[in-house]
């Protein structure tokens, strides 16, 4: 039924709010926690600044071991996100994900240098590229990110 709504819906507004409560039943009451993270993706596709949703997607992905695309997710969320704080958040959880999960310490290196570029003074931030460049052997790239910043 809900879903013969959404198609009926034209407002992004409107459909995101039907797909959020089908959402809400498929988790609640049918314990159906891997359609319900389906039903948010589906509002992340209409809505990617939905903290709900991505917070939802985000648990899924992790429990699931979706490593890549819970990368995609973070980078995607990059592009709404505004408070600097909440960024540094978003970048280092991508770098843990690269180099903790996927074991790609190259990836992490190029997440933290965007954050290093939008926050120059984090000393543990560029401890972090410091230790990366090290591991990498991207020495050259770690002055280019410092000259700059």
């Amino acid at each position: 039924m809900l879903e013969q709504k959404f198609q009926l819906v034209t407002d992004d507004a409107e459909k995101v709010a039907v797909l959020k409560r089908m959402a809400h039943i498929w988790s609640g009451q049918l314990r159906d926690r891997a359609r319900a993270s389906g039903v948010y993706d589906r509002v992340l596709d209409l809505d990617i600044s939905d903290d709900e949703a991505a917070d939802a997607v985000e648990a899924t992905y992790r429990d699931e071991g979706r490593w890549e695309d819970l990368i995609g997710l973070y980078l995607d969320r990059l592009e709404v996100v505004e408070d600097p704080h909440d960024r540094q958040s978003v970048f280092r959880k991508a770098a843990d994900v690269y180099r903790e999960k996927l074991r790609k310490p190259e990836g992490a290196f190029l997440v933290l240098g965007q954050a290093l570029a939008e926050d120059p003074g984090d000393r543990a931030l560029a401890e972090d590229l410091l230790h990366l460049a090290d591991v990498t052997g991207q020495n050259d790239e770690l002055v280019n990110l410092f000259t700059k910043a």
